[in-house]
This record gives structure tokens, C-alpha cells and sequence, in this order.
């Protein structure tokens, strides 16, 4: 079993973020970075209260595939919890499951000319092994640059449509 967490400043509040990323990620997500995350489908399954998909991803990873869950979304609090259970050889080959669980934080600092928002995307991911095995460490730098790259995508898509 192996932790990381992961911060990055934003400059799109919580709410836009929560938005893009996760509401409408499934769309949103490969279209803005289409060579780390190809598509996004539904899973068809008889448990509505906790919603499976297929993440197939781009040309630009080593992974080919994963399936998540939901486990929580709450829009008050801004916060998000998946689990993925199921994968390609690359990715699952010594997990058992990857939780993320998402937080998407905020404070205004007004000043003279306006106000501009300070945000950030926090992340604590849990990598639960097979037979106690500890987590490659190539796995979780991986995993962070490409939360990384899709976080900062998806908020640069957001500054240049803030109607989205």
C-alpha cells in the first residue's frame, strides 16, 4: 500500500473547476487533452448509485485502459472520490485498486482593481497492492505528472471560455 498527494495552484474557483473536470469531465477531458485520455464511456451495471466507466487513454501514455467507480461527489464541499478496480497490465499490475479522493479549495484576496481567486486542487491517492507488495515509485511520479497535466488543461481551457 503506498500514499500521494498532490497540490496544485489554481486560478479558476473551485465551483468552474468541480465543473470542468468532473461534471463534465467525461467530454470535457479528452477533448482537451486527447493524447493522455482518448475517451471516457459509460459501464453499463445494475448499481446506479455508484456509476462505472471505461477511461481509454491516448497515444501520449504508456496505459491503455482503466474502469472506475464513483464512490462520493459533493458539490457543497467541492470534493470527488473514485476508485479504479480494473486495468490494463501496466497499471494494474501489482494493484489492487487506486483511490482518488479530490478537493478543490479556495479563498478570495480582493484587492483595489477586483478580485482574483486563489484555488487549488488538492489530491490524496491510495495505492492498495496485491500481497502487501510496495507501489513503483515510476508509478505514482507518472500518476502525478498526468493529474497534472490534465488539471492545468482543463483550467487553461476554463480561463479562455469563462462561460463554459
Amino acid at each position: 500500500m503506498g500514499d500521494s498527494y498532490l497540490e496544485i495552484p489554481l486560478t479558476i474557483t473551485p465551483s468552474r473547476m468541480l465543473n470542468g473536470l468532473i461534471l463534465h469531465g467525461d467530454t470535457l477531458i479528452p477533448t482537451v487533452v486527447p493524447l493522455v485520455i482518448q475517451s471516457v464511456t459509460p459501464i453499463t451495471c445494475v448499481c446506479p448509485v455508484s456509476p462505472k466507466k471505461q477511461v481509454n487513454f491516448g497515444i501520449g501514455t504508456p496505459f491503455k485502459w482503466v474502469k472506475l467507480r464513483k464512490n462520493a461527489i459533493n458539490e457543497e464541499n467541492f470534493t470527488y472520490s473514485i476508485t479504479i478496480f480494473e486495468g490494463d497490465a501496466v497499471v494494474m499490475n501489482n494493484l489492487e485498486s487506486i483511490t482518488y479522493e479530490i478537493q478543490f479549495t479556495g479563498t478570495p484576496n480582493c484587492h483595489d482593481e477586483g478580485s482574483i481567486y486563489k484555488s487549488m486542487y488538492k489530491c490524496h491517492t491510495t495505492f492498495i497492492t496485491k500481497d502487501g507488495q510496495s507501489v513503483q515509485e515510476i508509478l505514482v511520479q507518472s500518476n502525478n505528472a498526468y493529474q497534472s497535466e490534465i488539471v492545468k488543461a482543463i483550467e487553461a481551457f476554463l480561463y479562455a471560455n469563462p462561460y463554459y
